[in-house]
């Protein structure tokens, strides 16, 4: 085996998952209210503490919006829906994109570390 093959480490399919969700959402390839809502569910399968700095973050996003919905009988919100609903909506979503990018470039950061051993 290629000396480069054998440093190539394992990432699984939940962090991995993980990083094509944050990258999408900071080029917006991906609703920020939706990405904050997979973050959180794949937190756990991701192998990630529950404490995690960064995904406490999509986590707290992720609760913000539901309550948001609770009025409305919704459970999951895009941007655009929220944005259409919500007064102030698209602030609302603003402000989630600004919060969680830092979150995200640092959980590209981490997976492609892992990944390169």
């Amino acid at each position: 085996m290629a000396e480069h093959e054998r440093q190539k480490r394992y990432v699984s399919p939940a962090r991995r998952e993980a990083l094509r969700i944050c990258a999408g959402m900071l080029v917006r390839l991906v609703d920020v209210v939706e990405g904050c809502h997979r973050l959180t569910l794949l937190r756990r399968a991701a192998g990630v503490d529950e404490w995690d700095r960064d995904f406490a973050v999509f986590a707290e996003m992720s609760e913000e919006f539901d309550r948001l919905g609770a009025w409305e009988g919704r459970r999951y919100w895009s941007e655009e829906e929220l944005a259409k609903a919500v007064p102030d909506g698209r602030e609302i979503a603003a402000r989630a994109r600004a919060m969680t990018e830092r979150g995200c470039h640092s959980v590209v950061r981490r997976v492609v570390a892992e990944a390169e051993g």
